[in-house]
């Protein structure tokens, strides 16, 4: 049973296929009604890609993996206002025209 899924295209129509995020939280009971689970971020875009687990099998481990999930969502929104904050300065810089390339010959 997935308790968190979700997969999103990260850019938009245009810009470089391939790019996703897929994040899920999946829990399942064996035989014995012993839960386990399956905990992972993965981030790709064109050509890498990189997966983050996140064990709960030890008291140490569902520390560090909830650690890991918060420090993690803190450092992207961090990430994603400086962003914006570079992405609005550029959009007010005042542009030079750009010269043909017959023109610089």
């Amino acid at each position: 049973m997935y308790r968190f899924y979700s997969r999103q295209f990260l850019n938009l129509r245009g810009h470089h296929a391939g790019a996703y995020v897929l994040a899920f939280v999946e829990r399942r009971a064996d035989s014995d009604d012993h839960p386990w689970y399956n905990i992972a971020l993965e981030l790709a875009d064109c050509s890498r890609r990189v997966e983050f687990e996140f064990p709960l099998y030890t008291a140490a481990d569902r520390r560090n993996s909830v650690r890991k999930a918060r420090l993690l969502a803190d450092i992207t929104a961090r990430f994603a206002d400086a962003v914006e904050a570079e992405a609005e300065f550029e959009a007010r810089r005042p542009r030079r025209k750009r010269q043909s390339a017959r023109s610089r010959v």
